[in-house]
């Protein structure tokens, strides 16, 4: 593979990475996944997958979405607010 493929594909990479949806780094984050969620809480899986999408912003989200997160890592819906502006602002920096 030439360099200029190799350095293409990594810099596609990253910016795959920096591109995450605040949502999903913060469930990898804290070890669950968006399957786990639903079956605790009972939220449609499609209405997490949508959630979680590359293009959906922070400021987007729903408190259906984010209530259910926090009832699966038992937390409150304010916390997982703080942590999640707090991730997002780590993130855009």
């Amino acid at each position: 593979m030439s360099q200029k493929l190799s350095t293409s594909i990594e810099n596609k990479w990253k910016g795959h990475l920096n591109q995450m949806n605040a949502l999903q780094e913060y469930l990898n984050q804290n070890g669950v996944t968006r399957y786990q969620v639903a079956k605790q809480t009972g939220i449609a899986n499609t209405t997490l997958a949508n959630a979680v999408k590359e293009t959906k912003p922070l400021s987007g989200q729903t408190v259906k979405v984010i209530t259910a997160v926090a009832q699966a890592l038992s937390k409150t819906p304010g916390q997982v607010l703080d942590d999640l502006i707090e991730l997002d602002e780590d993130n855009s920096k």
